[in-house]
C-alpha cells in the first residue's frame, strides 16, 4: 500500500520555496525561472519502511495572490512555512502573515518551519575588512532565532536547508512526512500512476 501525503509550501516571494521543492523532486537546482502561480509536483519515495506518494503544492508569496493561494490549502496534511536565512523581513512575516493565514484555513494541520538559503549564511565570507564581515554576518538569521520562531508559532519542527548545495532537503521533507503521518491516522491510501518520480 502507498501512503498519500499532501504538502503545501508557503512564505514570502523569493525565499527559495520553489527551488527547494524542485531540487527535492528533480535532484538538481533549477536553472530557469520558476512559476509564481500555484504549481503542483508529485514524487514517490520510501520513508521509514513506508512507500509515500508526496503531492507538493508550491504557492505564490506575493500579496496579489492572496485570494488564489487558499485554494491549495484544503487537502493539506502538512504545511512548510519558508523564510530566507538571508532575509530578516521574511522571518518577521512568518509570525505576522503566514502562521496566522495557515491557522485561519488549517487550524489543526502541522507546520514545519524552514529556513532556506543556508549556504549564504554558513559559507565563509571572503576576507573583507572586519566591519564589513561583522555587518554581513548580522544580516543573516541565526539557528537560535529560527528555533525561537518555531516556539512562537507552534510549529512541529524547524529545519534549515540549501537547495543550491543540496543540503538538508531530506531533513525538511522527512520532518514534513513525519509530522503529517503523526497527525492523520489512519493512513490515506492511494493507487498512484507509474509516472511518479522515485527518490531513494
Amino acid at each position: 500500500d502507498i501512503v498519500r501525503v499532501t504538502l503545501v509550501a508557503a512564505g514570502d516571494s523569493g525565499v527559495g520555496k520553489s527551488a527547494a521543492l524542485h531540487a527535492f523532486v528533480h535532484r538538481c537546482f533549477p536553472t530557469e525561472c520558476l512559476p509564481t502561480a500555484l504549481d503542483q509536483k508529485e514524487t514517490l519515495l520510501h520513508w521509514n519502511g513506508e512507500t509515500v506518494y508526496l503531492n507538493l503544492w508550491d504557492t505564490p508569496g506575493s500579496s496579489s495572490y492572496d485570494a488564489l493561494r487558499p485554494f491549495a490549502y484544503p487537502q493539506a496534511d502538512v504545511v512548510l512555512i519558508c523564510f530566507g536565512l538571508d532575509n530578516r523581513e521574511s522571518l518577521v512575516n512568518v509570525e505576522q502573515k503566514w502562521a496566522p493565514e495557515i491557522r485561519e484555513f488549517l487550524p489543526n494541520v502541522p507546520i514545519v518551519l524552514v529556513g532556506n538559503k543556508q549556504d549564504l549564511r554558513d559559507i565563509s565570507p571572503r576576507p573583507l575588512c572586519e566591519v564589513d564581515t561583522v555587518t554581513r554576518r548580522k544580516s543573516f538569521v541565526s539557528s537560535f532565532e529560527g528555533e525561537a520562531m518555531l516556539e512562537c508559532i507552534g510549529a512541529s519542527a524547524y529545519v534549515e536547508c540549501s537547495a543550491l548545495m543540496d543540503q538538508g532537503l531530506e531533513n525538511v521533507f522527512g520532518a514534513a512526512i513525519e509530522a503529517a503521518m503523526k497527525h492523520k491516522p489512519p493512513k490515506k491510501k492511494c493507487r498512484c500512476c507509474s509516472c511518479c518520480c522515485t527518490i531513494l
